[in-house]
């Protein structure tokens, strides 16, 4: 055989080798994806709601708990356990014993759930999340096999009402006065004088209080204005009327003051707070603002600020740390207050008001 038949005969056995490797690779692909085909499988759910799945529970009155029970049927071929019971509202509460024992195939199983109703007005939706799993034929690990839902709803009545929900006082201004009156009445036939009425919050107070009889029924009336302390306040404020009743042992809260207004106090400091870096500079300076910045009378320095002066130009109050006769030399920085004491007119007397400045010197 010569050379050139050799050749010959090495190639073709070459390109046959490559071409079954070729089929062979094909075929064991499509074996593959046959297989993995093959052991997919459709989940069907371990538990099914029995009846309808959204509950509308009707009316109630805030402050009596709903309770309330659904029930689930377990319709694969083997035992269901729950693993979780997870409400979306925290007003919802749902027993421990319902994760105690395994469900038997075809068994039905109650879930009862109980809704809060304190402190809440209005629609009261939730919805309540059962994760479910069974024991496979072989092994002991529980696996999961899926999640069923529940909505729940129902309307609360509040057995006060108040009128009106929300009180507006706008913007204010330091010396301005402001007064807004607001009505109390039972919705569930009960006395008011029962009720309880007080203001949380240091921004707001009560301005008198009475309970009235209108067209045979009681009706409590009364204001409420804007705390003094408001007015040395420089930007939004708020507060909360709350009311509670004794006879049914609910706290029932309703937000009632929702301020969008700014509130300027007579003076003011720009900036309201001063940091003092001694070893950049010694001596910073604090813009007045107001109406009051020519009434100012005195300014007094806390004695912990030892080695601070203080001495205002016009609308400036430079402020100053004596770097030799400062405070203690163990102390990295020292803090206290400066109080600016001016006099406010008022239309029959005069009066003295203060600002405060907090000031901290790092030494």
């Amino acid at each position: 055989m010569t050379d050139k038949s050799i050749f010959v005969f090495v190639a073709i056995f070459a390109t046959i080798g490559i071409g079954s490797w070729w089929i062979g690779k094909q075929q064991s692909t499509e074996i593959e994806a046959v297989e993995s085909m093959s052991v997919t499988t459709v989940r069907r759910p371990g538990l099914e709601v029995v009846g309808e799945s959204t509950v509308n529970l009707g009316k109630f009155n805030a402050g009596v708990p709903i309770g309330y029970h659904f029930e689930l049927r377990n319709v694969l071929d083997r035992d269901v356990i729950i693993l979780a019971a997870n409400p979306s509202c925290g007003c919802m509460k749902i027993p421990d014993s319902i994760f105690a024992r395994p469900i038997a195939p075809g068994a039905i199983v109650e879930v009862p759930v109980i809704m809060k109703t304190e402190s809440r007005s209005g629609e009261l939706s939730g919805i309540v999340r059962i994760v479910c799993g069974h024991k496979p034929a072989t092994g002991t690990k529980i696996t999961e096999n899926s999640e069923v839902t529940v909505h729940l709803k129902c309307e609360i009545q509040n057995r006060i009402k108040i009128t009106p929900d929300k009180i507006h006082f706008g913007n204010i201004v330091s010396g301005e006065s402001a007064v807004i009156p607001f009505s109390v009445e039972r919705t569930d036939g009960g006395s008011l004088s029962d009720v309880n009425i007080s203001v949380a919050g240091a921004h707001f107070q009560l301005d008198g209080y009475e309970i009235v009889s209108e067209n045979g029924r009681e009706l409590g009336r009364g204001q409420i204005k804007p705390a003094a302390v408001v007015f040395s306040v420089n930007g939004h404020y708020g507060g909360t009327l709350e009311l509670s009743c004794q006879d049914i042992g609910v706290k029932e809260s309703i937000q009632v003051v929702d301020i969008s207004g700014v509130s300027e106090p007579d003076l003011t400091t720009v900036p309201r707070n001063l940091v003092l870096f001694t070893k950049r500079n010694p001596t910073a300076e604090l813009k007045l603002v107001g109406t009051a910045v020519d009434s100012i009378v005195e300014i007094i320095v806390s004695p912990e600020l030892a080695g601070v002066t203080c001495e205002q130009d016009a609308s400036t109050l430079r402020v100053t740390y004596d770097l030799e006769g400062g405070g203690p030399d163990n102390k990295s920085h020292i803090s206290g207050e400066i109080v600016i004491v001016y006099q406010k007119v008022l239309p029959d007397s005069i009066v003295s008001e203060r600002c405060t400045v907090r000031l901290v010197v790092i030494r």
